[in-house]
């Protein structure tokens, strides 16, 4: 999600959540494990860097707790949303099923990525 700063935003759980991506990719021999580690460390330098101003998931637990009862969704998917409608900063997804349910909540603006 980005802030009306322009900074991209992120619950912590997103530097879990994209290493556990590269090592699926790679077990799944989609790609190498060299490659699987080249990208971490590339992703890491890049959350290192300060590439997102990262949210400590406790901190938000509660709303999306809440937002995932009643949306019906997984918790680490309304993490984001949860963010989102905290610090009113704009939801970016490529999920069609957490954009579909997401739309219409108030003090949520969701966008879904590929599309106007």
């Amino acid at each position: 999600m980005i802030a009306e700063s322009g900074v991209f935003l992120a619950p912590d759980i997103i530097a879990a959540e994209v290493s556990s991506a590269l090592s699926r990719e790679s077990r799944l021999r989609q790609i190498s494990a060299a490659r699987a580690e080249e990208a971490l460390s590339a992703w890491t330098a890049f959350l290192r860097d300060g590439a997102f101003v990262l949210t400590a998931s406790v901190e938000i637990l509660e709303e999306a707790f809440r937002l995932s009862l009643d949306l019906d969704h997984p918790l680490p998917g309304c993490l984001y949303l949860a963010l989102s409608r905290r610090v009113g900063a704009r939801f970016f997804t490529a999920d069609e099923r957490l954009a579909r349910k997401a739309a219409g909540i108030e003090g949520l603006d969701v966008r879904l990525l590929g599309h106007a």
